[in-house]
C-alpha cells in the first residue's frame, strides 16, 4: 500500500484525545491549529463513546442527525473538519453540549 493510500491513525486507534499525538494534520505547528486538532480529537472521542454507549451504528447516528454516514465516520476519525451546524446536530442527537470556554482561567 502506498503512503498516499494509508490512513492516518486517529482517535479510534489512540483512544482518549490526550493520547492522540498527530491528529489529521501532523505538520501543523502553530498554536491555533494545534488547539483545533486537540479539540477535534476530543470531539471525535466523545461522539464515538456516546454513540457506542447507545449501541448505535454510524448509520443510525447519521440517520438521527440527518447527516451522511461518511460525515459521521470522518467526525469520529478526526480525518477532516465538519461544518459547525453538523457538529451541533450530532451533539444534540447524542445529548452532548457544545460550548466555548476561555483558554485562560
Amino acid at each position: 500500500m502506498s503512503s498516499s493510500n494509508r490512513r492516518r491513525p486517529g482517535p479510534a486507534t489512540y483512544g482518549p484525545a490526550a493520547n492522540w499525538p498527530e491528529g489529521p494534520f501532523p505538520a501543523a505547528k502553530d498554536p491555533a491549529t494545534l488547539l483545533a486538532i486537540q479539540t477535534a480529537a476530543e470531539v471525535a472521542t466523545a461522539v464515538r463513546v456516546e454513540r457506542a454507549a447507545r449501541f448505535w451504528s454510524q448509520e443510525k447516528l447519521a440517520d438521527e442527525a440527518k447527516v451522511s454516514r461518511t460525515t459521521v465516520t470522518r467526525l469520529e476519525a478526526g480525518s477532516g473538519w465538519v461544518d459547525f451546524q453538523v457538529l451541533v446536530r450530532v451533539a444534540n442527537v447524542l445529548e452532548l453540549k457544545v460550548a466555548l470556554v476561555p483558554l485562560r482561567q
